[in-house]
């Protein structure tokens, strides 16, 4: 008789065991809970379905904060950039590294250096992706990668010291050495990049803390993450933190996920689960300060986290809304953060999938107002243009509260209809439903209070038609932890309480400020919201209103104040308004958030501190103070992942990326207002900026040109000979690559009057101008021929090269970036 062994490990056991068709087995022999496919994907659907409409793929946009948690979960698309980061150090180490013909003593021992160095680097990034694709700890080999960037730095010195030739450039072998050391330095900062990342930062300590504000999509996100992930194999379990009632916190973790036994009892399925997979699980714990007595998340996020790090395979993600991070979750000492910003860096792609999903008018005006970045606000402006038979936007109807009180209307408007709720829509019983709501605090709301306000409002109706019932599956309520109700998107829910709020007097308001005391953090929303609407309905600031006695106005005010300059309609910002900016931008404190603001508002017709205003501004300001803070402030603004307002617009003129031009005609107020706001970004010595500037400023002046015209005629008493020079480029290529004759010869009147006080001395304006004048004559313009000689004395003294090449050497080589390179 032959007896055959078969050796079955824990990993086998395990593997079999939380196989689907053996999950009732597991249960009935050992007691145990099992976290098949199926059973994630249900416990997903439940999630889903609570969320409701805070979650909709089908109009689901990519964003940069996904990123995260790729990193966090160490998925395929997080290994992938270690991979590309390594070919990039691999790739490098082996260019050709040959020294300067004639030279090779110099340069022999620093190659070699550097080659020895690369190939360290190689070694460690190839342990790091062996660890990334593990559960096990990550090493931290960002010293082990330092050294070679001094490395090349050294032969990069050695190159400009001994072979740059006087044309500033290199030749032969020098310069093939100089591509190699350039092609290293870039692979190498890309590898430093991503191991000094938030992404990576989360895979190596295996938790995560996701900010942001009401509405950008928190929740959206962990839904759509944790569907991709069940999809592909993953185990994910979502909570949602509007799930948590007033008793302790962590032990409900256990019944929130159906899970039975304790938290570790629960991390442990997750760690058995992930083991099974060959992948790390995740528990992604959703919006903590929506639950009953947030702040107590201070101290048990700590002991969450020490529970999750016993279980190798288990991480942990946790979201919460930005207004509420310090009185909620504390400092969150050990937790990675990364701020989501809703469609911020993607706004175009989302605006154009939302407006073909709800059938509206593509926008042709500068999408600046961050809230069209909102997820939320986007959704409810989309639908409460389809529901009131609208398809187009308008810049007048941006307003925050404009948009909460059309979709108000709009939700009235459906469940008034006799399939529904069936009453006199004039009524408006959904307007004076959520006033009451707003009258009883910013929530959660009792059921009972809620059923009380809504038969009281429609009496007598059967729960499929009763008006509470209508709320919750329109999304304005949603029922949250103890059988509470809660608006469904904070944000709503602080602008339906701060129009309640503001329909006090002034002194009311203040009065009701002074009495939040300790509790100030949970109405954060609500000021924010006062900030939009209290000038609409009381004609004040908040920073009157909210201001001591001593006249000192607290900072959270302030930043309301700022924070609404965008968010509130453009017929609401007063005299009083633009006196407090004229303040504010002169503050180093607020100068930054002042400028953002004002380009974000700059496009905007009508608007009291549009372009037109902040022309005025920076032009009546001296070249030096003008130079000291709104030209520095725009140095970096188009940096990589950066979603500030100034790369927004000139996205908007013109994409780097997009390799289809909009070429659809602009409004004549819309292309004035871009000009001047695009033609002050040309002071910058951020050569990015005003290069991408430039474009935007030609496909301004082809689309837009009686509005490029005008808006170049402003330009006429600038003093920065560096702004006109680019302006007559501007105006010289609409005038060239136009075939239209009325454009050609409009910008041709506007270069006239642009340099009418004086010929320029910049040679490079001369021959832009002389060009437009070519190009518009043949169109019959009888403007000036601007031909030579022109008569004018040469500017300046010249200085040597020699002294040139004393600025660009040691000790700091202040102009190398000009000169060097």
């Amino acid at each position: 008789m032959t007896v055959e062994f078969i050796y079955v490990g824990a990993h086998e056991l395990l593997s079999e065991l939380t196989k689907p068709e053996h999950a009732g087995r597991l249960r009935y022999w050992f007691s145990a809970s099992v976290l098949s496919p199926d059973d994630l994907k249900q416990r997903l659907a439940d999630v889903v379905a609570k969320a409701g409409r805070r979650y909709s793929p089908q109009v689901h946009v990519e964003v940069e904060a996904v990123e995260a948690l790729d990193g966090l979960g160490r998925s395929h698309a997080y290994v992938h950039k270690v991979q590309k980061a390594l070919a990039g150090v691999r790739k490098a180490r082996n260019e050709s590294w040959y020294a300067p013909k004639g030279d090779e003593a110099a340069f022999r021992d620093p190659i070699e250096t550097c080659r020895t160095q690369l190939a360290k680097a190689e070694v460690a990034l190839q342990g790091f992706l062996d660890a990334a694709r593990s559960p096990g700890p990550l090493p931290d080999i960002v010293e082990d990668l330092q050294p070679v960037d001094a490395d090349l730095d050294a032969i990069h010195r050695l190159l400009q010291d001994r072979n740059l030739t006087d044309g500033r450039y290199y030749v032969d072998q020098a310069g093939a050495l100089y591509r190699s050391v350039r092609n290293a330095q870039e692979a190498l900062w890309e590898a430093l990049a991503l191991l000094r990342s938030p992404e990576t930062e989360a895979a190596r300590v295996g938790r995560l803390l996701m900010t942001g504000r009401a509405g950008v999509g928190k929740t959206h996100l962990f839904c759509d993450v944790a569907t991709r992930r069940i999809s592909a194999g993953l185990p994910t379990l979502v909570i949602l933190g509007q799930d948590f009632d007033a008793g302790r916190l962590l032990p409900q973790i256990g019944m929130l996920v159906q899970i039975d036994g304790t938290l570790d009892g629960v991390l442990a399925v997750l760690d058995a689960a992930g083991e099974a997979a060959g992948f790390l699980s995740m528990l992604m714990v959703d919006a903590v300060n929506e639950g009953a007595n947030a702040e107590r998340w201070a101290d048990e996020l700590r002991v969450l986290a020490g529970a999750v790090e016993r279980h190798a395979n288990v991480v942990l993600a946790v979201s919460c809304r930005t207004e509420f991070v310090e009185p909620v979750v504390g400092q969150a000492h050990g937790f990675p953060r990364v701020a989501h910003r809703g469609f911020a860096e993607a706004t175009s792609v989302a605006i154009a999938r939302y407006t073909q999903e709800y059938n509206s008018e593509r926008l042709t005006f500068p999408v600046l107002n961050p809230e069209y970045g909102n997820p939320l606000f986007l959704k409810l402006a989309c639908e409460a243009l389809t529901t009131l038979g609208q398809t187009h936007f308008t810049l007048g109807t941006a307003g925050l509260a404009t948009v909460c009180n059309a979709f108000m209307e709009a939700v009235n408007k459906r469940l008034a209809t006799p399939s529904r709720c069936d009453y006199d829509e004039t009524g408006n019983l959904v307007q004076v439903a959520v006033r009451e709501f707003a009258e009883l605090g910013p929530g959660p709301y009792d059921r009972a209070d809620a059923i009380r306000i809504t038969e009281s409002l429609l009496p007598g109706r059967p729960w499929s038609r009763s008006l509470l019932l209508g709320l919750l599956r329109e999304g304005v309520l949603m029922d949250t932890y103890n059988n509470n109700v809660t608006f469904s998107y904070q944000r709503l829910g602080d602008v339906l309480r701060a129009m309640r709020l503001a329909e006090q007097s002034a002194d009311g308001l203040s009065a009701w400020y002074d009495s939040l005391t300790q509790a100030r953090w949970q109405e954060r929303g609500t000021m924010g919201a006062l900030a939009v609407i209290a000038p609409e309905s009381i004609g004040e600031e908040i920073v009157d209103i909210f201001k001591k006695e001593d006249d000192r106005v607290e900072r959270d005010v302030i930043d309301a104040f700022v924070e609404s300059l965008v968010l509130r309609a453009p017929q609401h910002t007063t005299d009083r308004t633009v006196r407090i900016i004229e303040q504010l931008i002169d503050y180093e404190e607020w100068t930054e958030r002042v400028w953002e603001q004002l380009v974000r508002v700059a496009c905007v017709p009508g608007h009291r501190v549009n372009a037109d205003w902040t022309h005025q501004l920076l032009i009546s300001r001296p070249l030096p103070e003008r130079d000291a803070t709104w030209s520095e402030w725009l140095i970096g603004s188009t940096d990589y992942g950066d979603e500030s307002a100034v790369s927004v617009l000139l996205d908007w003129g013109w994409h780097p990326h997009s390799k289809i031009r909009d070429i659809s005609p602009l409004a004549e107020d819309v292309a004035h207002l871009a000009t001047l706001a695009l033609g002050w970004m040309l002071t910058t010595p951020d050569r990015r900026v005003r290069d991408r500037a430039t474009k935007a400023l030609v496909s301004v002046g082809e689309r837009g040109p009686a509005g490029f015209a005008s808006g170049i005629r402003q330009f006429r008493d600038c003093d920065d000979p560096h702004v006109v020079e680019r302006l007559a480029s501007a105006i010289c290529a609409v005038a060239l690559r136009s075939a239209v004759p009325t454009t050609v010869t409009q910008v041709a009147d506007a270069a006239v009057e642009l340099v009418a006080d004086g010929w320029p001395e910049h040679l490079l304006t001369r021959d832009y101008l002389r060009r437009a004048s070519h190009a518009a004559r043949r169109h019959g313009w009888s403007g000036p021929d601007w031909l030579p000689p022109y008569g004018t004395n040469w500017p300046v003294q010249a200085m040597s090269q020699e002294d040139i090449k004393a600025l660009d050497a040691d000790p700091e080589y202040r102009y190398s970036s000009i000169w060097g390179h």
